[in-house]
């Protein structure tokens, strides 16, 4: 069958898809690709999804955050290795990516080019880092053998995308000094986005009323979630970062448009779906609303101040360089912190220094700042809703380069399994995680608890399965840690 391409006129990535009609469910194909002479340029395998409405059990695996330093031609293989044994057991029905699949900010880091290089020239940039990364063993082998469906995070374009004050067309329009600022990133953004498109989403299931053509229109910033089923489950993938301004009055993670694509997917689910599994890179559960690290920097303005008096230079480095600052207002903060920590070693509670002012941004992409908490709220809500009918219900994040299982409980309800699992590849996080990262036991909201089951600082990939053994769908998730595999 022949090739298409995935882009109009001359190419510039030589992106293509080739597709395959007239499949039997559950069943291995294998498929050979040849160069134009006739020689053997890939192979591979991969198994069709069931019928629809199958009702037998279900296996699939979800991994995020990968890293150049490891795998290929490096002597730790981070998780990658023990995911390829799983997949060679061949009970993997496909692979849930859940961002950061690539960094456009580790070893050469492309946001350390001038903003005004030649948007062309930066692509192509943006193109060989998917090459390297997706071109190492045994990375090239899993995505030739298993379906995989993918969805960005904020490395896919620049950490913490969308959470930064340059990010943001609501700040662009409140201070003039910081517009020239804001277009430069925007032409950043476009690039990666326009370079994401081809090289991962293009692949996945269509965004319903939102195209190609649509996605990518210069001057405009839309999210692309999609849905699919396996058997009796469906997968909803959300997306964080295509429509995200935090300091948007409403919908400020999501994106007014997704929120209506959102209903509409969880209104129209089929009677015969049993299972409901929502992917949302950043995890909508991880630490509590008035932790430690909301208290002490969810509130900071310092990178807002610079973007404001528009001081490019200083506001493009300050994820690397950013320092505290004093006055009033900051020791209102740390006064308020230190409470805080005085609670946790009276309680025996671990504090830790995990974040700092550095990491405003990270700070600001959790679901529990105060500023996008109100939309977490109404998605919980609005997805745990479909339990009512029955469904079986459950979440997977990525992101945060730690491991967690966590329960979401419900006043009155059986608990919703999270799972968070990063990194592949990336290197755990240091420092603290617990009461910093991660919250043991914590208020979500009115009627919404979480509690924190296990969590890991080593590589990790998550397993999901769909049992139906006692006849209605119950889903488990199990954390694969590097050096725990059996």
């Amino acid at each position: 069958m022949p090739f298409r391409q995935t882009e109009a006129g001359v190419p510039e990535f030589g992106t293509a898809i080739a597709d395959a009609t007239g499949l039997t469910p559950d069943t291995r194909y294998r498929y050979t690709i040849r160069a134009p002479d006739g020689a053997v340029a890939a192979q591979g395998s991969f198994r069709t999804f069931p019928p629809p409405w199958d009702r037998t059990g279900l296996l699939f695996a979800s991994a995020s955050c990968d890293s150049l330093q490891v795998a290929g031609d490096s002597s730790n293989p981070g998780a990658w290795s023990l995911l390829a044994e799983r997949v060679h057991r061949g009970d993997l029905r496909f692979i849930m990516l859940l961002g950061d699949q690539v960094y456009m900010d580790e070893v050469e880091n492309l946001w350390h080019l001038p903003l005004d290089l030649d948007r062309r020239e930066r692509r192509r940039c943006m193109a060989e880092v998917y090459h390297r990364f997706w071109s190492r063993a045994p990375v090239a082998e899993i995505l030739a053998n298993v379906p995989t469906y993918m969805m960005w995070d904020d490395h896919e374009i620049r950490n913490g995308w969308g959470s930064d004050p340059g990010d943001s067309p609501t700040l662009a329009r409140r201070y003039p000094r910081g517009r020239p600022i804001s277009a430069r990133y925007e032409a950043f953004f476009e690039d990666a986005r326009q370079v994401y498109w081809h090289f991962q989403h293009v692949r996945n299931p269509a965004t319903p009323g939102i195209d190609g053509v649509a996605f990518l229109e210069p001057g405009t910033r839309r999210a692309v979630p999609f849905a699919f089923a396996c058997g009796a489950t469906t997968l909803l993938v959300l997306d964080n970062r295509g429509a995200r301004d935090v300091w948007r009055p409403q919908q400020p993670v999501l994106g007014a448009e997704q929120w209506t694509v959102l209903r509409g997917m969880l209104h129209g689910l089929e009677a015969r779906t049993d299972s409901l599994v929502v992917v949302v890179p950043l995890p909508v559960v991880s630490m509590p609303n008035r932790g430690i690290v909301q208290i002490m920097f969810g509130r900071r303005r310092d990178d807002i101040r610079l973007f404001r008096q528009g001081q490019s230079a200083r506001l493009k480095v300050f994820p690397e360089r950013g320092k505290p600052t004093s006055g009033p207002s900051t020791l209102l903060v740390y006064l308020r912190a230190a409470v805080d920590v005085a609670g946790a070693l009276i309680f025996g509670l671990g504090s830790g220094g995990r974040f700092h002012l550095k990491d405003l941004s990270d700070v600001r992409d959790n679901w529990a700042h105060h500023m996008v908490r109100r939309e977490r709220d109404a998605l919980l809500r609005a997805v745990l809703r479909v339990r009512r009918g029955g469904r079986a219900v459950s979440f997977i994040g990525g992101d945060l380069h730690v491991g967690a299982r966590m329960d979401i409980v419900e006043r009155g309800s059986t608990p919703v399994p999270t799972l968070i699992t990063s990194g592949i590849g990336q290197a755990p996080s240091a420092g603290p995680v617990v009461h910093t990262i991660l919250g043991r036991h914590f208020r979500i909201a009115r009627g919404l608890r979480a509690r924190l089951i296990e969590h890991s600082v080593t590589h990790n990939f998550g397993l999901t399965r769909i049992r139906r053994d006692q006849g209605a769908a119950e889903i488990s998730h199990e954390l694969v840690r590097a050096g725990s595999y059996e």
